[in-house]
């Protein structure tokens, strides 16, 4: 069988090919062979044509353990860098080349479906709608390769996909284009007068009522003691429907000095509440009741109902951490102009106009397909409109049935590149402005992109670099800077194994999610400051917020949101722990061990620096940017750090970022 190995190493015409044969043979079938397979994988019978994907990606695994120091162990012989290095580069390369010629294979025509994040993206780029892919029954959870759930061969078409398509289409067409549109309402509530609301941990006041799906602005005027082991209370918006908390935020404020706090998000329709989430601990104090008792302050409190719970403790600190409302106000759904306009020229003006409404339909599905709609293709929706009419159907009614199949069209929901009449080298500017858009903003191209492929003259070196650096500057990029960190560190399991709640009371949902926040905010600061590749690996600042702060031990913070601050720590032998892989830490470590960071960091093959790896860090010790003085402040740096620290992006998602980047 080694004899065998070794042949399909030989006969695969690679320069070097006996030299990678026979690293693996001393350094890797000692212990993966006809005799011997350890971690039942065998690697003597592995085939060497990477362009099977399930071959690439058993050779893929090899890679990973090469990589993370694993392979070969620490008890057998080991390879000096120089070899591991040449054979860590031939075998990625030979990965790469697998990858290429399995696209080579592609036909004429390839078809990608929108996950459902991108799809609400779409549907918002495109009419100013805010419709909830996520919420129960809405769309179908989109299936994962390695934390991405953007990977073209995964995302399949089923019938329950069309039918959630065409309820999704009718909803969101009725809230864009509405016989009447919705008021924005305003409301305020309040305690009876002279009083304010107490809220313990668990305590719901306020009842604010979301009449419709939308843009709210809630304001609450608030006080907030922390507990006396330094707990700020965490001011949440409660879904009663859907039981749990939609956004919120810690606070700070003197009960003598309330703030006002203001929170403008999307909410789904239903009623909400304002909740303290935090957890009340049995070990804290006495149980709590939710009886709503007349409160005005706690000095009163404590002199004239001794009898009540313990809330303060002998030195007069709260147990617990407490909010007190003086009141709450909100507003909303709110129509922002930029939303409004981007529905203009959508729907006829004038009833019974044809004319008009071919007009209509033809700029309508142009947007929503990326392209410009054909003469067949807008003759197939005018006629919808007339077999509507003649079934005694009003025009307006008619029309939306045609917009409805603009909607559930696989010109929308998929990307479609390519010709069914020959096979075509490249792509044209259409299907590179989608995707660049769907790359970078997970959504649909805007009209400068759109002007550019218009003009067919996106393809040009000036005319891409100048698109990349716009869209690289535009406010959507944060799609792509919150969405990839915690697809590339697969943060979604965050939680899936919470410690034990008799060990660790403090650990609540709020901590797990700023455990998120705090990867996702760090490699944000690293994207948006342009800052060196190495400060993935070794730095001495992170991301925090008042609970992290409070977690990690640190100083009480000023401001309770996100913000970056510096440390002079030392972690288990390593100057600064990076921080973008906290929360990687809190996700493979077991939910008994009292050191998360212990536990999860002898599994994390980022920070065990092996061999080759430290001569990486030469190589990554530089700005994110190629040019070392851009026009503008985020050139390439996003394209540069797809190459590094996630190789296979190219592939997936059909970017020739090699092109791209040479350009830059």
């Amino acid at each position: 069988m080694v004899i065998t190995f070794l042949a399909s190493f030989l006969t695969s015409g690679v320069n070097a090919q006996e030299d990678h044969a026979l690293f693996f043979k001393s350094y890797c079938l000692r212990c993966h062979d006809a005799n011997k397979q350890k971690g039942e994988f065998r690697l003597d019978s592995l085939s060497t044509d990477f362009s099977d994907i399930s071959v690439a990606q058993r050779w893929g695994e090899v890679l990973f353990r090469m990589n993370s120091g694993e392979m070969p162990p620490k008890k057998e012989p080991q390879p000096k860098a120089d070899e591991l290095g040449k054979a860590v580069d031939w075998l990625s390369a030979k990965i790469k080349q697998g990858e290429a010629t399995r696209m080579a294979k592609r036909g004429p025509v390839s078809h990608y479906r929108l996950s459902r994040d991108e799809y609400g993206y779409s549907i918002y780029d495109l009419l100013g709608v805010y419709y909830d892919v996520n919420l129960p029954g809405a769309f179908n959870e989109d299936p994962r390769w390695h934390g991405f759930n953007r990977i073209g061969s995964m995302l399949s078409l089923s019938p329950s996909h069309v039918d959630r398509y065409f309820k999704a289409a009718e909803t969101v067409l009725e809230r864009g284009f509405p016989l009447k549109e919705p008021v924005s309402t305003k409301g305020r509530s309040e305690p009876t007068a002279g009083n304010r609301w107490l809220l313990f941990p668990g305590i719901h006041r306020g009842s604010i009522r979301a009449t419709a799906p939308g843009l709210y602005r809630i304001r609450v005027q608030v006080s907030a003691l922390p507990s006396f082991k330094g707990r700020l209370p965490h001011l949440s918006l409660w879904h009663q429907g859907l039981k749990k908390s939609i956004v919120g935020q810690d606070v700070i404020a003197a009960e003598n000095k309330p703030t006002i706090v203001e929170i403008e998000s999307f909410l789904p329709e239903g009623g909400f509440d304002l909740t303290n989430e935090v957890p009340g601990m049995l070990s804290d104090g006495h149980t709590l009741s939710l009886t709503d008792t007349p409160f005005v302050s706690t000095k009163e409190m404590q002199s004239t109902r001794p009898q009540s719970y313990k809330l303060f403790d002998e030195q007069g600190r709260s147990i617990f951490p407490l909010l007190i409302v003086d009141w709450v106000e909100w507003e909303g759904p709110i129509l922002l102009d930029a939303d409004r306009k981007k529905r203009e020229g959508m729907i006829p003006a004038k009833e019974g106009d044809l004319a008009e409404a071919q007009k209509c339909l033809n700029y309508f599905a142009s947007k929503a397909w990326r392209r410009p709609a054909k003469e067949d293709e807008i003759k197939r929706l005018m006629k919808v409109i007339a077999d509507e009419m003649a079934a005694g159907e009003k025009f307006r009614s008619a029309y939306m049935a045609a917009m409805v199949g603009v909607l559930t069209s696989k010109n929308f929901y998929y990307l479609e590149e390519g010709s069914p009449l020959k096979k075509l080298p490249k792509v044209n500017d259409w299907e590179l402005a989608s995707r660049l858009s769907y790359f970078l903003w997970g959504s649909i191209p805007d009209d400068h992109l759109l002007d550019a492929a218009r003009s067919g003259k996106l393809q040009q070196p000036e005319v891409l670099k100048t698109q990349v650096a716009r869209m690289l500057l535009d406010p959507k990029i944060k799609r792509f800077t919150d969405a990839f960190p915690q697809q590339w560190l697969q943060l979604h399991k965050v939680g899936m194994f919470p410690p034990d709640s008799e060990l660790y009371p403090d650990y609540d949902k709020w901590l797990e999610k700023s455990l998120v926040m705090e990867s996702v905010g760090y490699f944000n600061e690293v994207f948006d400051k342009n800052l060196s590749l190495r400060e993935f690996i070794h730095s001495d600042w992170t991301m925090m917020n008042s609970r992290l702060a409070l977690h990690y031990q640190m100083p009480p913070l000023k401001n309770p949101e996100m913000q970056r601050i510096a440390l002079k720590l030392k972690i288990i032998g390593v100057d600064c722990l990076p921080k973008l892989v906290f929360s990687c830490l809190r996700l493979m470590a077991p939910g008994t061990d009292q050191y998360i960071v212990a536990s999860g960091f002898q599994k994390l093959f980022l920070l065990k620096l092996h061999r080759p790896h430290r001569q990486m860090l030469n190589r990554w010790n530089q700005p994110l940017l190629i040019n070392p003085k851009p026009p503008c402040a985020c050139n390439c740096k996003l394209i540069l750090l797809m190459q590094y620290a996630l190789p296979a992006i190219n592939g997936l998602i059909h970017l020739d970022l090699p092109s791209i980047i040479s350009m830059l």
